[in-house]
């Protein structure tokens, strides 16, 4: 059943029925269909109106809240009024004013007049006295009217232009999924600082709950989800001031296990400026309205992982898409109504095995397709469901990265068993294996031969202690190489295992695809392909033409989307460290960080250009978002807004 608001957050003065957000009606007088929402007078001392989902949190002066008390109809009306004219970018004119209000008047003379007819009609079967009191109710709304229109003449004009601006915009999500807009890392009207930090241009930092989601932005809430004591719960912030307006917890039964460098709450919401959608692998799908109501929700069967859940929902389509890829045969692609959580379509992927990819849309050519990159290849769906349309092979290990589009191409691919045509890794020679730990001499190596001390560093650029950086070699040789389970690993069972690593399926490797292709494209579409100095769990980011590569230690790789060409070339950033979130850009500024929360802000181009570095001090582990004039990071135990000014609130327009 939806969860009920609670009393703090219910609105504190009378407010009129506006159906797409399930406000009480007061007054028994009809709307106009152009009243959007319902504002109490703001205060003087925050010059910032409210939304519905938090009107019951607004803070207005004792004159305001008797201002609000008394004319709770007009204020609606007056709103209604001025909401359809122009859009205002700057200063309001007295003339755009007036012609709100102007508006106003008309609005509340035409319900007089209504008002005035059925009192009049009661009047002829009742007598005069009904009809003369109807007749002073048509005066009395008119003198509210006047009044109205000069009480808010003058809030408004008060206000600034900032915010009046901000109430007559129609709001809808600026960075609405993981990544923002379709997951590309992008969002170039954003004016975001460039040097930033605890003590410069912060405008707000919140208590986050440990989780590894990362923020959704849409007008004035931000959106993020959390793994709190032994619950999963979705929070909305405002993102005037970084206040937690609600908190809900998902009714997950149990925990489904996951790395200890992951968390039960990875996969990021998602929003259409109606409701939020949040995906927990412990226990599906739920679907909150912006004041935290629950809307819907929609168990899922758990599905195996090595790592657990990381997949993202998505908005596509007019569908809520999921990509639940796992190690069963019951993995699926499914697509969901946003209203209700029933099942639009569904697609069965029994082979895709676990998969920590988010799906994403390529739109050329006049078309549209749903792109999902699992373990073994990227395939393209259509949006109305169905088999995969064309697949490229390739990537025998599961898939982290999501990809991306642009210059007509889409761009594909992850990390295996390392760069092929890389140097060697010491440790795996054969003959030095043999001539040190066969104590037997019989040119073979028994697993206890081998010392669980001799420890394999797989990323040579981080240090060995990070989780997840090293593997023992009597472990690893045990799960790969030994084929038959003899407990013993011979010459022929070492080569095999080499040839497997070595092999472009299983190693690094991304592509560039054409579109058009059909069924098997792997090799009729692939434009050019690379295995040097990809990125591990970072996403590409493709970026005033051309492709933007973050790894381990800082290496930063800029390739020409039309060749492959590197104009950057596993340059270091100076900032060291593990990578985990995906770069994201704005007003020609790439925003990279580090595992410890060191960002390097560079200038996009074909050189390593650093704009600034900025230390957060906090470990940051997810993708940050971008709206507006602000960057908004989650680290380890906040949710952190900067900005070189004030964000203002902009109203989620129901019908956008």
């Amino acid at each position: 059943m939806p969860s009920k608001r609670s009393a703090a957050e219910m609105p504190s003065m009378p407010v009129v029925h506006v159906p797409a957000f399930g406000l009480t009606k007061t007054p028994s007088l009809p709307l106009p269909d152009a009243s959007w929402m319902a504002m109490p007078v703001p205060s003087s001392n925050r010059q910032c109106p409210t939304t519905p989902a938090r009107a019951g949190k607004a803070r207005a002066t004792p004159a305001s809240k008797e201002r609000a008390g008394k004319h709770p109809v007009f204020m609606v009306i007056f709103l209604a009024g001025f909401g359809a004219a122009p859009t205002l970018r700057g200063q309001p004119s007295s003339r755009s004013i007036e012609t709100g209000i102007g508006a106003t008047r008309k609005t509340a003379r035409g319900l007089a007049r209504t008002a005035h007819r059925e009192t009049w009609a009661g009047g002829k079967g009742r007598g005069q006295r009904e009809a003369s009191t109807g007749r002073g109710r048509i005066r009395s709304m008119e003198r509210q009217a006047d009044s109205c229109r000069e009480d808010m003449n003058k809030t408004l004009l008060a206000l600034g232009p900032v915010v009046v601006a901000a109430t007559l915009s129609a709001a809808k999500p600026q960075w609405p999924q993981f990544r923002g807009p379709n997951a590309s890392g992008v969002a170039d009207d954003a004016r975001p600082p460039v040097r930033f930090g605890p003590d410069t241009n912060l405008l707000w930092k919140a208590d986050a709950p440990p989780g590894l989601s990362g923020p959704v932005v849409c007008g004035d809430r931000v959106f993020l989800t959390g793994f709190a004591g032994k619950e999963l719960v979705t929070l909305a912030y405002d993102g005037r001031d970084g206040r937690e307006v609600w908190r809900r917890a998902a009714p997950a039964t149990s925990i489904e296990p996951c790395h200890e460098f992951s968390s039960p709450a990875v996969p990021t919401p998602c929003t259409d400026g109606k409701r939020v959608y949040v995906y927990f692998g412990s226990f599906g799908v739920v679907a909150y309205d912006f004041a935290g109501a629950e809307v819907w929700r929609r168990r899922f069967e758990r599905l195996p992982s090595q790592y657990g859940t990381a997949t993202s929902p998505i908005l596509a389509g007019g569908s809520l898409i999921l990509q639940r890829d796992g190690d069963s045969t019951n993995a699926q692609l499914v697509a969901l109504s946003p209203t209700t959580g029933k099942t639009v379509w569904e697609s069965s992927r029994p082979l895709a095995g676990s998969c920590y990819s988010t799906p994403m849309v390529w739109r050329h050519d006049g078309i549209e397709e749903l792109i999902v990159q699992g373990k073994g290849r990227v395939a393209a769906y259509d949006l109305g469901g169905g088999p995969p349309k064309w697949w490229v092979r390739g990537w025998g290990f599961s898939a982290v990265t999501t990809p991306v589009a642009g210059d007509g191409m889409l761009f594909a691919g992850g990390s295996g068993m390392g760069d092929p045509t890389g140097p060697d890794d010491p440790l795996m020679d054969w003959k030095r294996l043999v001539g040190e730990f066969d104590a037997n001499k019989d040119g073979q190596l028994a697993l206890d031969e081998v010392p669980l001390s001799v420890v394999w560093h797989i990323r040579k650029e981080l240090p060995m202690d990070v989780p997840g950086n090293s593997f023992p070699m009597r472990n690893l040789m045990q799960w790969l190489v030994d084929t038959d389970k003899n407990g013993i690993v011979t010459k022929a069972e070492w080569d095999a295992s080499e040839a497997f690593a070595k092999d472009k399926f299983n190693a690094d490797r991304f592509v560039a695809i054409r579109p058009g292709g059909r069924e098997d494209s792997t090799g009729s579409h692939v434009q050019w392909e690379t295995t040097k100095g990809l990125s591990e769990m970072p996403s590409p980011l493709f970026y005033r033409g051309r492709l933007h590569f973050l790894r381990d230690g800082g290496l930063w790789t800029v390739v020409d989307p039309k060749t492959g060409k590197r104009t950057v070339d596993r340059e270091r950033l100076g900032s060291g460290g593990q990578a985990v979130a995906s770069p994201i850009a704005a007003n020609g500024h790439i925003y990279t960080v580090n595992e410890s929360g060191t960002f390097v802000v560079l200038r996009a181009g074909d050189t390593l250009d650093v704009a600034a570095v900025n230390k957060l001090g906090e470990s940051v582990r997810c993708t940050p978002a971008l709206a507006d004039r602000a960057l908004y990071v989650r680290s380890a135990g906040h949710l952190w807004a900067f900005g070189t000014a004030p964000q203002p609130s902009v109203s989620a327009n129901p019908n956008p």
